[in-house]
C-alpha cells in the first residue's frame, strides 16, 4: 500500500478522532486553555507548566509521524494516553494554584464561574461515549469470550487423537493451528506457497466466510476428496477478535453466535478420518 497525503490526512483525522472518542482529547484541550490564562496572570510563573508544554510538544509530534504510517492500529496510540493524562493532571493542579495564587477575589470567582461548568460538560462529554465500552472491558473480564477460532480449535483438538499429524488448509488466522494444535497448516493468508500448497491434499479445510482470497484454490482441493462439513452456531466473525475499536467491525466483547446458517463457522473434514460427522 503506498502513502500518499490523502491517507496521511485520513490517518491524522482517524487518530484524533480516536482520542476525543475513547480518550479525553477534549478534556487535554480545555486543561491546555486553563491553564494557559490562569497562568498568564500569574505572570508566567508556575514551572510546572513547561514540563506540561514539553509534553504536549512530545503528543504532537508523535501524532504527526505515526500518521505516516500506511497501515495505523490503535496499538500504535497507546504510548500517548498515559501522557496525555498526565498533561491533563499536571494542567488541573496548575489552574488550582493559579487560582489560589489570585489576589483578586471577583476574578478568582469569574474563573472559577466558567472553568468549573466547563470542565465538568467536557469531562461528561468525553466520559458518556466510553460507558458502553466500560461495560463491555467489566464483561469479558468475567466471562469467557469465544471466537470462529477458538471453537475450531477446540473441536479439531476434541476429535482428533493427535492433531499435530493433521493438514489443515485455511485462508486466515492460520498460525493460531500451528500454535494450539502444531498441525501443518497451507494456504495461509498471503499464501506464500499457493504453487506448493494447492499440491498437498488436507485434511481440513477452513476457508473463511469473510475472506475471499484463494477461493478457487479451496474449491479446487474440495473437489479432489471427499469431505463433510461440520457447522457451528458460533458467528464466523471477520476476526477471531481484534482489539481496535474504531473500525467498521471492532473488537467483540462476548461470544456472538449466528443469527443464520449463512453466517455460521463451517470447516470441511476429510470424511475418511472424520469418526462423527456433527453440528456444533
Amino acid at each position: 500500500m503506498g502513502f500518499n497525503a490523502q491517507l496521511y490526512w485520513f490517518n491524522l483525522n482517524r487518530t484524533i478522532s480516536f482520542l476525543f472518542t475513547y480518550e479525553f482529547l477534549g478534556l487535554f484541550i480545555v486543561g491546555k486553555l486553563a491553564a494557559g490564562v490562569t497562568n498568564h496572570y500569574r505572570n508566567n510563573r508556575d514551572h510546572a507548566l513547561r514540563l506540561s508544554h514539553f509534553l504536549t510538544l512530545y503528543l504532537t509530534v508523535y501524532i504527526l509521524f505515526i500518521a505516516r504510517t500506511p497501515y495505523l492500529f490503535e496499538r500504535y496510540l497507546m504510548a500517548l494516553i498515559p501522557i496525555l493524562n498526565l498533561v491533563i493532571v499536571i494542567d488541573f493542579f496548575t489552574v488550582t494554584r493559579a487560582i489560589q495564587h489570585m489576589t483578586s477575589k471577583k476574578l478568582q470567582s469569574d474563573i472559577l464561574f466558567v472553568s468549573i461548568p466547563l470542565f465538568i460538560v467536557m469531562f461528561a462529554i468525553s466520559l458518556i461515549p466510553k460507558l458502553p465500552h466500560i461495560s463491555g472491558h467489566l464483561y469479558e473480564l468475567t466471562h469467557q469470550y469465544k471466537g470462529p477460532v477458538d471453537y475450531a480449535v477446540e473441536y479439531i483438538n476434541d476429535t482428533f487423537p493427535d492433531p499435530s499429524q493433521l493438514v489443515i488448509a485455511t485462508n486466515y488466522e492460520e498460525l493460531s493451528y500451528e500454535f494450539y494444535l502444531g498441525s501443518k497448516v497451507t494456504i495461509g493468508y498471503v499464501g506464500n506457497n499457493l504453487l506448493e500448497d494447492s499440491t498437498i491434499q488436507p485434511d481440513i479445510i477452513i476457508m473463511r466466510k469473510n475472506r475471499d482470497n484463494f477461493v478457487d484454490t479451496f474449491k479446487m482441493l474440495l473437489s479432489k476428496d471427499s469431505y463433510t462439513g461440520v457447522n457451528f452456531e458460533i458467528d464466523d466473525y471477520d476476526f477471531n477478535n481484534i482489539p481496535e475499536l474504531y473500525l467498521a467491525k471492532p473488537h467483540r466483547y462476548q461470544t456472538t453466535f449466528a443469527k443464520d446458517d449463512n453466517n455460521k463457522l463451517s470447516i470441511y473434514v476429510r470424511t475418511a478420518i472424520l469418526p462423527n460427522p456433527v453440528s456444533r
